[in-house]
């Protein structure tokens, strides 16, 4: 299971989740109501935010904020984590996006019909 941590700078700046958020303020206490293990969330959040190397935050693009010595590698929009008020999504749930909203497509030469 994975969640979506955010903290009080990059809300408004993405669309707005489905179900009510969990808040908290600190990474400890987010842990906690989420019954994860408090000082394991804190290292991966210190882990992830070391990796940020400084880069120009725009939502609206493919910017230049990313990741090092992480791995997965986030290759854009990476910012640490630190100001109080996090939140956290629902469970996210991994999707398959397919080009044109799933429909079949054929491809060079073969019938459309």
């Amino acid at each position: 299971m994975a969640f979506v941590i955010i903290d009080a700078k990059a809300m408004g700046s993405f669309v707005p989740p489905v179900y009510p958020p969990h808040q908290a303020p600190s990474v400890r206490e987010l842990a906690q109501a989420l019954n994860l293990d408090p000082a394991a969330l804190e290292r991966t959040v210190t882990a992830f935010n070391r990796a940020v190397r400084p880069g120009t935050f725009n939502h609206a693009i493919l910017d230049d904020c990313t990741t090092v010595n992480l791995t997965p590698v986030k290759s854009h929009w990476a910012r640490p984590s630190m100001r109080p008020l996090l939140r956290v999504s629902a469970p996210a749930r991994h999707h398959l996006h397919l080009p044109g909203g799933g429909r079949e497509r054929p491809g060079p030469g073969a019938d459309a019909g």
